[in-house]
């Protein structure tokens, strides 16, 4: 009688559910969930390779209309990818010491949640486990057990004592990739001793929908009294389903972080309101730069606005957009149509031969590497830093002394050849052949000097008028889309110090600072050398580099300085015109019956 009643007690147990819970595609999970200023969403998702699918990870986060607060991956391959990715806005962590090449939990938190901490504990059955500690109240255990161990009794009483040492938390939530089944039809001896330890310290599963064909393998169990809401999301990252919890906390475990805005109408208003006459009266250019870069410089400052962006309105890829988020949902609905009928040849169609070939094509099938073990490459991290700049800055001087030790010695200019047979094997014989010169002659120029002319205030509107205001902004924080916007009032004094640097020779100093962003190639990690660097410079750096540019440029093509076969770095010439110009020259002399070398 008393084993009716206990099978009894936990059977209603099972069915006591601690949230509300449903399936649903991405743009659906806002209007299932209430908005909450106070909620707290948490997403885990298997990754099966953090570096392979973390594209296929932000598309959904756009797609799901809401901000996640934290996400936990399972299954990271962590031992092929030891440098984690970034994502904007997120700081990460991971477990440590995967045991095999699949294991490894990944942990991404927004950057502005309040008083985190996160360690990794201990648990057998080699099991991936992070621990995330909101506050004295909330924690959060993210899972990732392997598969490959079919007895999982290790593996629930190593986490029975883990839970243990956290039964004085309130609010205690376990999640992630388990692989053990809790499909209610398929519960064996196994599935309901692992769901007996957690029912035992109160935690409760919050879904037991299918996230992996027909298996609940991703859980998210919950001890709470605040109301919460699950969903499985139908992703397609992978073939494991994204679970969502949101659980609203009723107090700020948040600080929000604040999107900068620009007022540009009292920006220029003070603008058109200077008097710019002190910086035409200078005669150097290092001054008059810098006082125009200190001006707009406290302008852009004084008019620059902290504001609250709702949550759901915050802009993760600006790539991502509405008629792209439309496209994501037919191609989702398409795969779920796919999945309950998986014989529809039209359907299937070769599936995994076309998204290679968009992967290649939007070169999105190489992973991203971020540029963290450049930090390690000194003793201390700022003299890592001085390290790579002094590295950087010293590249172009350091590459033309090579070249010009080896050209000293070593470097015997070719001359163009007078007869096709010319620098032929002598023991080879080509009747009728014809030979491309590799190094075409170039015209001798009589003109000896460069003459700069000065730039007009015409030239520089049209300049201004045809730069991108998208790009990213330099140190000084002054973007084209403040000049485009204040174009009348700035005009004459950038052509101004635009005149000086051409007369004087200077290129002024503020201008030339760059942030610089290190771009991984191959090799050693820790390495300047295998790092291609990029700069984000000034906007007015880029006018006035324009500015020369059109100079020289006009120099070398009205005297034919540049010899005719140069394409690369020329107005109205690409690599296109290069082949094109290359099959057409033997196109002509195979039709002729000559052969081509």
């Amino acid at each position: 009688m008393n084993n009716i009643l206990n099978k009894t007690l936990l059977d209603n147990i099972d069915n006591i559910s601690n949230s509300i819970s449903f399936v649903c595609d991405p743009h659906e999970v806002r209007a299932q969930i209430p908005s909450h200023d106070k909620a707290l969403n948490i997403l885990t998702q298997n990754i099966c390779s953090v570096s392979a699918n973390l594209s296929g990870l932000e598309v959904l986060m756009s797609s799901l209309d809401i901000e996640l607060d934290i996400i936990i991956l399972t299954e990271c391959w962590l031992s092929k990818n030891p440098y984690l990715p970034s994502l904007q806005g997120y700081t990460s962590q991971s477990s440590t010491s995967p045991v095999n090449q699949n294991d490894g939990v990944i942990v991404y938190y927004k950057t502005s949640l309040a008083g985190i901490s996160i360690s990794e504990p201990t648990i057998i059955d080699d099991a991936s486990c992070i621990l995330i500690q909101l506050d004295k109240e909330t924690v959060i255990l993210g899972i990732y057990r392997p598969c490959t161990f079919r007895n999982h009794h290790r593996f629930t009483q190593s986490l029975n004592l883990l839970l243990q040492n956290l039964r004085h938390f309130k609010n205690i939530i376990v999640l992630g990739d388990i692989n053990i089944d809790i499909t209610p039809s398929r519960l064996d001896e196994d599935n309901d001793d692992y769901l007996d330890i957690l029912a035992l310290h109160g935690l409760l599963p919050t879904h037991t929908y299918p996230t992996r064909k027909t298996a609940c393998l991703d859980h998210i169990f919950l001890k709470s009294s605040l109301p919460a809401h699950s969903a499985v999301v139908n992703s397609t990252v992978t073939d494991h389903k994204a679970v969502l919890l949101s659980l609203n906390t009723n107090k700020n475990l948040l600080s929000t972080s604040p999107v900068t805005r620009i007022d540009h109408t009292g920006l220029t208003v003070d603008i058109n309101s200077i008097d710019f006459s002190p910086i035409l009266s200078v005669s150097d250019p290092e001054i008059a730069t810098n006082l125009l870069v200190f001006t707009l410089r406290s302008l852009v400052s004084k008019h620059s606005i902290s504001k609250t962006a709702p949550r759901r309105r915050r802009i993760l890829k600006p790539w991502i957009t509405q008629g792209l988020l439309r496209c994501i949902r037919n191609r989702n609905n398409l795969y779920k149509k796919l999945m309950k009928n998986q014989t529809n040849e039209n359907l299937r169609n070769n599936s995994k031969s076309l998204w290679n070939a968009i992967k290649n094509v939007t070169n999105s099938s190489k992973p991203t590497t971020p540029a963290n073990p450049l930090l390690t490459c000194m003793s201390t991290i700022n003299g890592s830093l001085d390290h790579v700049n002094s590295h950087f800055v010293n590249m172009g001087k350091s590459l033309a002394e090579n070249l010009n030790k080896n050209n000293s010695s070593n470097l015997i200019l070719p001359q163009p050849s007078s007869s096709p047979k010319q620098n032929l094997p002598q023991n080879r014989s080509f009747s009728n052949a014809t030979k491309i010169n590799p190094t075409p002659k170039i015209k001798p120029s009589t003109h000896k000097s460069l003459v700069l002319l000065h730039a007009t205030d015409e030239e520089i509107e049209n300049i201004i008028n045809t730069s991108r205001e998208n790009c990213a902004v330099g140190w000084d924080n002054i973007s084209m889309s403040v000049i485009k916007r204040n174009k009348r009032s700035l005009i004459p004094i950038i052509t101004h110090i635009c005149n000086l640097s051409l007369s004087t020779g200077i290129f002024p100093t503020s201008l030339k600072k760059a942030l610089v962003h290190p771009i991984y190639k191959a090799g050693d990690r820790s390495d300047p050398n295998n790092y291609r660097p990029i700069s984000i410079l000034p906007a007015l750096s880029k006018i006035l580099e324009r500015v020369i540019n059109s100079r020289l440029t006009s120099f070398l093509e009205t005297f034919s300085i540049l010899a005719d076969n140069q394409h690369g770095f020329r107005h109205g010439r690409s690599t296109d015109g290069a082949v094109l110009e290359l099959t057409d020259f033997v196109a002509r002399n195979l039709d002729a019956g000559n052969k081509c070398l």
